[in-house]
């Protein structure tokens, strides 16, 4: 068993060169990737399937509700591939100078509440960008001078920028915990697919809104992800 298990790892270390699976390490259990990239494939094609549906549909479907069961999937799908106690998605209002958690995921005692918006400039995500960095799991040294951190009790923290087409800066996606949680490079990796499905959703919704569709029309169940 053990080596069929390592033969397995080479095949699929042969197959994507550049991306390593470090046992304990990048994400927890080490999910395989074809697991990991058949459900970014499953969570893009449902995105697709709703948006082409709720068009030939006229809009009754509520068109600009596309990026809320496609969020609620991927932070549950982030939380169990980390274990991480809270995932969640910000917006960014760089003119008004705020940051709104649009939703989130909270497992432990940790709790990111939806709805809150608070000053972008104190934010540790607005550090972590400006700093490029991605992950840490010793927030008390990395970001010694936020507030928010403290009063948090964070010691892991991790975030990925949202971004339109052209570039700009939109939101976030994070994850945070009040322990110390290893994780690598390919947790990053992930969280930049799903980024990039959140920005699509969140464009397509925004597109479907100008047209005239209800944005607080339809609600849908999640897709299920795959094991």
């Amino acid at each position: 068993r053990r080596r069929g298990r390592r033969d397995s790892r080479a095949s699929l270390r042969a197959a994507e060169p550049g991306l390593r699976l470090r046992a304990g390490l990048p994400i927890q259990q080490t999910r395989p990737r074809v697991q990991i990239a058949r459900f970014v494939q499953d969570q893009a094609a449902f995105s697709l399937d709703w948006a082409q549906s709720a068009e030939g549909d006229g809009g009754t479907q509520g068109e600009a509700r596309i990026e809320e069961p496609l969020i609620r999937n991927l932070l549950a799908e982030l939380q169990r591939l980390t274990g991480l106690d809270t995932t969640y998605v910000t917006r960014i209002d760089t003119a008004a100078e705020t940051q709104h958690i649009t939703h989130a995921r909270n497992t432990a005692m940790l709790d990111i509440p939806e709805g809150l918006t608070v000053n972008w400039s104190d934010t540790i995500c607005r550090r972590a960008l400006d700093q490029g960095i991605n992950y840490t799991d010793d927030v008390p040294t990395v970001f010694s001078d936020s507030q928010a951190a403290t009063n948090l009790g964070l010691q892991t923290y991790v975030t990925v920028p949202l971004t339109s087409t052209d570039g700009i800066l939109e939101g976030t996606l994070c994850g945070a915990s009040c322990s110390r949680v290893a994780l690598g490079e390919e947790t990053v990796r992930v969280m930049e697919h799903f980024a990039t499905l959140i920005s699509q959703a969140n464009k397509d919704s925004t597109s479907a809104a100008a047209d005239g569709a209800d944005p607080s029309a339809g609600v849908v169940t999640p897709a299920p992800s795959r094991p």
